[in-house]
């Protein structure tokens, strides 16, 4: 599945079913190489503050959002040493794993202190993460979905009078209490909206509507704190989302607007609101994207064809003060947030480098000269909260945490289809061969980071250090994955039993029989071919036994879909075909891919009873049962073929984050 990319905040974030107009994501193409900088600068440390908070949202639905602790009293990045399966030492910087055991969630979307407490808002898990200021331990997960067990979406957080209050994409706002953590409210606002603020006793939610590039929305819902009411929307330009208020009480929000292809620009504005009156009282025509208040000054990250820089604006009186803030010669590729300290000034801006790799934060004075640069240790920066008090470390629990742990030990074979993220989950490089990316893919996994699969037919051959006992009646092991409410990319699942003790697998296979096994839309025996073809670089052309063919064809990825170990011209894969998942929600404006009752891989969250298997499924090639007393091997292929036509989506492919065996003794 492809991670659609936008723009909201300061950054831009990938994610794969969200089409928040597709003109933002022409920006990734246009905004490289602008600002340009000098190697070198001082030894990142800061006297006046004690360390800062560095959260990364990572890949969309790749489960791998992290929260890393920089430490400038030490001047370094916290880290702790652990072990992997094979039990070497590696170094890890996700400081929540190390405090919690377990991982933050999927695309970590924003980062806020209130008092003593960390908010932090992960958006495809549908929940908030609140934690101690000081340790980083989890207080309390509070999940956000509606009725129907759909997530909400979650974006931003804004706080006022011990009330957290969180707008979602689902056009609502939630009110928490942050003593007691327990959600109190929701009231229904404008439509998606991406960015909230609070001023004279109101919460100020900017409506996107970004999920409709052809019918934005335009408005901005005023909230009264005491009532929770939605008591007025106001009207600024299109496709509104940063919004912050002032020391003042104005409200300044950023409508992005359109692109223009002639111009290559975007019609922003920049507007501000009398919080008294709740009109607009001006609108700067500046090519802001989206910006930061610390004081009297707007942080201002401008950009057109002409021109991309970072402007300052007293708030006082509207007046550019600094047309190019950054005075050093530095190069930035993306910048995601910027984030100024409020203890000495200084400035803060993340880069996420190119969406797939550690990103970077560059400090500037106050003065916009340059300070240093130090590696986030995580995928796409997006928020930094700094701290004048120590963090306090917590002693190892050995029951900290989930007891769940991934059992591969082995990848045997790594064969995926044509895909989006072929070549990049794991990464290929030149000199790779099947040996090198399976033990790529073996890394990755015990790292718990995903394996993809491609299209219909790509598949993963894993085994482990002990077989996996079949507990008769009961769930045996589970299969982790990427799926989320919503969004399933179902695999069929195949077992074997080492019976020739040769501990390879190349016994008899069998499949685990999943609900729509017997499903006469299902198709037994499918067989799929891809060709690989240099005259068609941008999609993949397939064909298959059934008199069809078809495209996999490129999305946001540029790398080739094709795997590029290996050399034949073609490749064909024989299985199952399950039907078409995927369609279109007019309801919910925006692709659905549904989820079947049981027995596929990558097709309900992981901690659901959808992501357990049993042995006791096992059929042969004719459909009938079969006993096993324990297997040695798994098998998991991508069992759909169907490219749903949009950017935001592009060809369903099962993803495999790792194996767990399930113990009853």
């Amino acid at each position: 599945m492809n991670r659609y990319t936008f723009i909201y905040k300061i950054r831009i974030n990938p994610v794969r079913w969200q089409s928040l107009f597709m003109l933002l994501f022409i920006l990734l193409a246009s905004c490289d190489d602008k600002i340009v900088w000098e190697d070198g600068g001082d030894t990142p440390t800061d006297t006046q503050t004690s360390g800062m908070y560095i959260l990364c949202e990572g890949l969309f639905n790749t489960n791998n959002s992290s929260l890393s602790y920089y430490d400038f009293t030490k001047g370094e990045m916290v880290s702790f040493q652990d072990e992997d399966k094979r039990g070497n030492d590696k170094t890890s910087y996700d400081f929540f794993k190390k405090q919690n055991g377990r991982k933050l969630g999927d695309t970590a979307n924003d980062l806020q202190r209130y008092g003593s407490k960390l908010w932090c808002v992960v958006n495809v898990s549908s929940q908030i993460e609140v934690m101690d200021l000081n340790t980083g331990k989890s207080l309390k997960q509070i999940p956000l979905f509606n009725e129907g067990g759909i997530g909400r979406q979650p974006r931003y957080a804004a706080f006022y009078k011990n009330k957290a209050y969180i707008c979602s994409f689902d056009g609502t706002v939630a009110q928490i209490d942050t003593t007691t953590l327990n959600i109190e409210k929701y009231i229904t606002v404008g439509r998606n909206p991406d960015g909230i603020c609070t001023a004279n006793g109101k919460v100020y939610v900017s409506n996107s509507g970004g999920l409709n590039q052809n019918n934005p929305d335009n408005t901005v819902s005023v909230i009264n704190t005491e009532t929770f009411t939605e008591i007025k929307r106001i009207e600024v330009g299109e496709n509104p989302g940063t919004i912050h208020a002032d020391v003042m009480g104005n409200i300044y929000i950023v409508s992005r607007g359109r692109y223009d292809e002639s111009s290559g620009d975007y019609d922003c504005h920049l507007h501000r609101i009398d919080s008294e009156t709740d009109e607009v009282i001006t609108t700067y025509h500046l090519p802001v994207l989206s910006f930061t208040i610390s004081g009297y000054k707007a942080y201002m990250y401008s950009y057109n064809s002409k021109q991309e820089s970072i402007q300052v604006m007293d708030t006082r009186t509207g007046q550019i003060i600094d047309d190019n803030f950054v005075k050093d010669k530095t190069e930035f590729t993306h910048i995601y947030e910027i984030a100024v300290n409020p203890i000495n000034e200084d400035v803060y801006i993340c880069d996420a480098q190119n969406y797939t790799v550690n990103g970077s934060v560059v400090c500037f004075d106050k003065n916009g000269h340059y300070k240093f640069t130090i590696d986030a240790k995580g995928i796409n920066p997006n928020s930094i909260v700094f701290t004048d008090a120590p963090y306090q470390e917590l002693p190892d629990d050995p029951n900290n945490g989930s007891t769940a742990s991934n059992c591969i030990t082995k990848v045997f074979e790594y064969m995926p289809a044509a895909g989006q993220f072929v070549n990049e989950l794991p990464p290929y490089e030149e000199g790779d061969d099947e040996t090198t990316m399976c033990a790529k893919c073996l890394q990755r996994l015990e790292q718990g980071s995903l394996v993809s699969l491609g299209g219909f037919g790509g598949y993963i051959t894993v085994g482990f250090d002990s077989p996996i006992l079949n507990h008769t009646g009961k769930y045996d092991f589970r299969i982790l994955g990427n799926a989320f409410d919503g969004s399933a990319e179902p695999g069929i699942v195949l077992v074997s039993k080492d019976t020739n003790g040769n501990g390879l697998p190349d016994d008899e296979w069998y499949e685990l029989k999943g609900s729509e096994y017997d499903n006469p839309r299902t198709i037994h025996n499918y067989e799929i071919t891809y060709y690989k073809s240099d005259i068609e670089p941008n999609r993949i052309r397939w064909t298959d036994n059934q008199g069809e063919e078809g495209y996999i064809t490129k999305t946001i990825h540029d790398q080739s879909y094709y795997p590029s170990w290996i050399t034949a011209s073609t490749l064909t894969f024989k299985g199952s075909r399950l039907p078409d998942n995927g369609f279109f929600d007019n309801s919910l404006n925006k692709w659905v891919m549904s989820s079947y009752k049981y027995g596929y891989a990558d097709n309900q969250p992981n901690n659901s009873d959808g992501s357990k298997f049993k042995i006791d499924w096992a059929i042969d090639s004719n459909g009938n049962q079969v006993q096993l007393d324990a297997i040695d091997f798994i098998r998991i292929y991508t069992a759909v073929n169907q490219q749903i036509p949009s950017g935001a989506v592009g060809e369903l492919s099962t993803e495999v984050q790792g194996i767990e065996r399930l113990s009853y003794e």
